[in-house]
């Protein structure tokens, strides 16, 4: 998650964060671009590996954690094996409900019963 920021506009917001305008849209449906506000929050979820803040690095898979985060609140984890959302949530010291409000909204989000390895996720 992003929370928008004074001057922001949604072109400059996925430009900064390494993601194409029409990545950006698909990732906010819905999204009024005319009328953003400040302290408003929209989905940033890498959706391919390298380029700004979603360059993992290596291979890429470590432990699950991506240690750069997008702008200094959400951290990336990629789902592995035998991952639950609830699991996730409480590793990550958030809640379930927490989970789902950083991640319905998102790209490719399908809901928990449909996880799978190497998702994305925002924790």
């Amino acid at each position: 998650m992003y929370e928008v920021r004074p001057g922001d506009y949604c072109y400059k917001i996925a430009s900064d964060n390494g993601i194409s305008y029409e990545q950006f849209l698909k990732q906010n449906p819905g999204i009024d671009c005319t009328n953003l506000r400040v302290g408003q929050s929209v989905c940033l979820i890498p959706t391919s590996y390298g380029g700004g803040w979603n360059n993992w690095g290596g291979n890429g898979w470590g432990n699950g954690y991506d240690n750069t985060k997008s702008n200094g609140e959400c951290r990336s984890y990629i789902v592995r094996e035998g991952d639950l959302c609830s699991r996730i949530a409480r590793d990550h010291g958030i809640s379930f409900d927490k989970l789902i409000e950083l991640n319905q909204r998102s790209y490719g989000w399908r809901g928990c019963s449909r996880l799978h390895v190497g998702q994305k996720l925002c924790v």
